[in-house]
C-alpha cells in the first residue's frame, strides 16, 4: 500500500513472455509481481514507480502495469493476501500492457 500518498490504492508491475507451445498455439508466463510505489507531485498528482524489474534478452517480453483500489469494505488484513482474495478484495482501475 502507498501510505498517506494514495492511502486506498496499490499498484503491481509484473514481467510476461509470449512463447509459441509445443501444439501450436501460443503460451504466456508471468513473473512473480513487484509492488510500486506512490509519489506525489506538483499540484496533487501522483506518479508511481518500481525498481529490479528484471528482462531476459531472449524472447518475447512485455510488461503488464496494473493499479488497484482497495474497497474500505475488506476487512481481512494487509498486503498481497488483498489482492489475491475474493473479487470484493480490490477493483481493477488501470491496466497497460508495455511491449519490448
Amino acid at each position: 500500500m502507498a501510505g498517506s500518498v494514495a492511502p486506498l490504492m496499490t499498484a503491481w508491475i509484473s514481467r510476461k513472455r509470449r512463447f509459441q507451445s509445443s501444439g501450436g498455439g501460443l503460451g504466456l508466463s508471468v513473473g512473480a509481481p513487484v509492488p510500486m510505489t506512490a509519489h506525489s507531485g506538483r499540484g496533487g498528482a501522483t506518479s508511481w514507480t518500481a525498481r529490479n524489474i528484471k528482462v531476459p534478452a531472449k524472447g518475447k517480453h512485455r510488461l503488464s502495469v496494473e493499479q488497484y483500489e482497495v474497497l474500505p469494505a475488506d476487512r481481512r488484513g494487509t498486503g498481497l493476501y488483498r489482492l489475491i482474495g475474493p473479487p470484493r478484495a480490490a477493483r481493477l482501475l488501470f491496466q497497460d500492457v508495455i511491449e519490448l
